[in-house]
């Protein structure tokens, strides 16, 4: 049977020029029926929907208030919502973005009986407002909007992931790779920010790629706004968009309101008529620093330098503290999740590494990953001893899975541990809250 358009993946983005890996007539009906982005969006979906269903049932004790985590330090029994259990001890960054999610316009320290850690909460709103939103201010939806804004957000990766695989020439299920990683369980299983913001940035670099500025500007400040690392890529975008301005100016590129030509170095590809394209990254700053004004006009307070410890210190000083903690508990089940994620996230970045200068990834894609890598080696003690599977550096995961799907490498070795690393972690947080 000859191949038809139908069956045929079509780049859907412009990206750069590389080695066609196209899903022919040869492959099987089944191959070509599943090589569509909303069958890997689905799988995203139902994979969430069987983890919360999991730890609802068993970890959670059918209490969906429980993936909060309100912890007695901060959140007072007797005050918080009812339907919320209370943990002895600090709890989980969920109860903050669940109090915020109640009322997202209050920002006083201590609301529904709970207490802010660190005013660096207030500017990671973007997930608590979706939730709050879709809870249409019922209060008792809350605890479930907050599931569900999460699943959706999976789903959201698994959809966009496949639309970066089909447009390599890649079968659109090797983009779940990009909603895989194990650390998304932990956000998904204790209501964090890191799949809101992740969904958001991975939309924003697709909406870059398809050449369309103000929607990768709004979705970019969605993800800033969920959480500060967006920055990194943000910046880096910024960095792209200077490039290209350099080169025209000083006539080595070719025309001023067109892109896209064959000989275009991958500097300035993406970026279309330069006084339209600089909405992609100067709308998420101005949104960001926005929202920190007018946090600190109300509390007094700048987020971002609020945090009650350290986000950053001395390269791989927070790592070594991590190995060595973990290596004298070992054969601890923190021990051996720790080491084995570790390896995972690790092999990922080192072969994403292993193909920068032959992935078809875009320059402020590239630039983003590296700056990722840096700031990834500095973290802090207190984020790489966290038993929280790697989830604060999502951002380089998926910005390392970004350069594998444009590159020419087989994805077998990361896409096997990714998937055994999930369903480990997976049957891990459905025993444990």
């Amino acid at each position: 049977m000859a191949e038809t358009d139908e069956d045929t993946p079509r780049p859907l983005l412009p990206v750069g020029p590389g080695p066609a890996r196209r899903v022919g007539a040869a492959a099987t009906p089944l191959v070509r029926a599943t090589n569509r982005p909303w069958v890997a969006s689905l799988v995203a979906a139902l994979g969430a929907l069987a983890f919360v269903a999991g730890r609802l049932a068993d970890a959670a004790n059918g209490s969906i208030g429980a993936f909060v985590v309100a912890g007695s330090r901060y959140a007072r029994p007797g005050a918080v919502p009812t339907g919320i259990p209370i943990v002895t001890g600090s709890g989980y960054d969920g109860q903050f973005y669940f109090r915020m999610a109640l009322d997202p316009a209050d920002v006083a320290r201590t609301a529904f009986g709970i207490t802010f850690d660190s005013a660096e909460r207030l500017s990671r709103i973007g997930y608590p407002f979706l939730a709050w939103l879709a809870a249409g201010g019922v209060r008792a939806a809350v605890p479930w909007t907050m599931v569900a804004v999460n699943v959706v957000a999976l789903a959201v990766l698994g959809l966009l992931g496949a639309v970066l695989a089909r447009s390599a020439g890649r079968h659109a299920l090797a983009g779940l790779l990009v909603a895989a990683y194990p650390g998304f369980l932990w956000t998904l299983g204790r209501d964090t920010t890191e799949l809101v913001a992740g969904a958001f940035l991975v939309g924003g670099l697709v909406a870059l790629r398809a050449r369309r500025p103000l929607l990768a500007g709004v979705l970019l400040a969605g993800s800033a706004l969920s959480r500060e690392t967006a920055l990194a890529t943000v910046g880096a975008v910024g960095v792209a968009w200077l490039a290209g301005l350099v080169a025209r100016r000083s006539g080595h590129a070719p025309g001023t309101t067109s892109v896209g030509t064959e000989n275009e170095p991958s500097a300035w590809r993406w970026l279309g008529p330069l006084d339209v394209a600089a909405v992609s990254w100067v709308l998420p700053v101005v949104a960001f620093v926005a929202d920190q004004a007018v946090a600190a006009a109300r509390t007094g307070k700048v987020p971002l330098r609020s945090s009650g410890s350290k986000n950053l210190g001395l390269p791989f000083d927070g790592f070594v503290h991590g190995l060595v903690h973990y290596a004298t508990t070992l054969p601890s089940t923190a021990a051996l999740l720790w080491f084995g994620e570790l390896v995972v996230l690790a092999v990922v970045v080192a072969l994403a590494a292993s193909v920068a200068r032959h992935s078809d990834a875009l320059l402020h894609e590239r630039v983003a990953w590296a700056v990722l890598v840096v700031m990834a080696v500095c973290l802090a003690p207190g984020i790489w001893l966290g038993d929280v599977g790697f989830r604060s550096l999502d951002p380089l995961y998926l910005l390392s899975v970004v350069l594998l799907l444009g590159s020419p490498r087989r994805l077998v070795i990361p896409g096997g541990l990714v998937a055994a690393a999930w369903m480990v972690v997976a049957v891990e947080l459905c025993l444990f809250i």
